[in-house]
């Protein structure tokens, strides 16, 4: 893995506001795709079949999302972004997630998933946690 600074980060993230197409209103780091792709992003049908992906995963007790880890945070140019962080139960498999520190300003381990839209952010940890206990 490449070492990844705050400029490159920061370059990754004006890219992916400049290129990002109407309907993707999640972004994310993918450290196997950053170096040719920068960040990623997500529409609400991806979501939709990835927030499916997690409730099994949630349910197999593999992944946690804990609530008093999604904030709101307004980033440097002004945006308004609702994340909510994924994170493995087994620590050996968490990892400090660079666009959560670099941009939104968090340092977390797991993966931060930043959303344009509360509600929707609200929607997606409802449902995968749904009837899970709660890890704090």
């Amino acid at each position: 893995m490449s070492v990844i600074n705050r400029e490159a980060m920061i370059g990754a993230y004006v890219d992916w506001k400049r290129n990002t197409c109407p309907n993707d209103n999640v972004i994310f780091f993918k450290s196997n795709c950053f170096i040719d792709q920068g960040l990623m992003a997500m529409n609400t049908p991806e979501m939709d079949v990835q927030k499916k992906i997690w409730k099994k995963l949630a349910k197999d007790g593999k992944i946690t999302i804990r609530f008093g880890n999604s904030k709101t945070k307004t980033t440097e140019d002004g945006l308004t972004w609702h994340f909510l962080v994924v994170q493995p139960t087994n620590e050996d498999d968490c990892q400090m997630d660079p666009f959560g520190l670099l941009i939104m300003g968090e340092m977390v381990s797991g993966f931060v998933y930043a959303f344009k839209n509360k509600k929707h952010r609200d929607q997606v940890q409802q449902y995968v946690m749904k009837n899970l206990p709660q890890m704090e």
